[in-house]
């Protein structure tokens, strides 16, 4: 059985191995060649290159139109890389993992090697992802307590529940006053950030 610690893992090498990030391309205007679009990735794109969860997407099972411009949390891309990973038994915890392995390739690639080393710690002894918990007396996923008193600790009273779709984004603006992302992968790479 295929565990998130073996997806994580193997979505590091083939990214150290790719070297650089997975972007769209356009024809340029200028030149009439594919360019990237930096910052805009790309599951596959067609220079050859995968985004971390393009990595784990086996090509059969690649359609444009039903992938691009999805996140990792949209039940079509879920699917795919479900059928994709037979083997693998995916749940919450996966899928808040591949966000997060998302995002570093998105926003933080020059320090992935790092991070990922860093997510390495955060996997229990059977190979899951291990920031949240289910909790049956609530029927809901939750931040397991000690990585919540570290997020307490960057953001009072930020996160209740990671299913209920508390935006951690929303506290994040009201907090600083400007924009930064409204999704929940950046305290999370922060936490881990904090913990070395």
């Amino acid at each position: 059985m295929v565990t998130d610690k073996d997806i994580l893992l193997k979505i590091k090498e083939k990214l150290i191995a790719q070297g650089k990030p997975s972007y769209k391309m356009y024809q340029s205007e200028w030149t009439d060649e594919l360019e990237e679009e930096i910052g805009s990735c790309a599951y596959f794109n067609e220079a050859g290159n995968k985004c971390a969860v393009g990595h784990i997407i086996d090509p059969a099972y690649y359609d444009y139109d039903t992938l691009e411009d999805r996140p990792v949390t949209n039940s079509d891309v879920i699917s795919v890389v479900g059928q994709s990973n037979p083997d693998w038994n995916m749940d919450v915890r996966s899928v808040l993992m591949l966000g997060i392995a998302q995002r570093v390739h998105d926003m933080h690639f020059e320090r992935l090697e790092e991070l990922y080393s860093i997510m390495e710690n955060y996997f229990d002894e059977n190979g899951n992802f291990d920031l949240i918990e289910y909790r049956e007396e609530y029927g809901f996923w939750f931040l397991k307590e000690d990585i919540y008193s570290k997020v307490a600790k960057i953001q009072e009273n930020v996160m209740r529940d990671f299913l209920t779709g508390y935006d951690f984004g929303v506290a994040l603006r009201e907090e600083h006053n400007h924009f930064i992302e409204a999704d929940y992968y950046p305290p999370f790479i922060k936490i881990m950030e904090e913990t070395l």
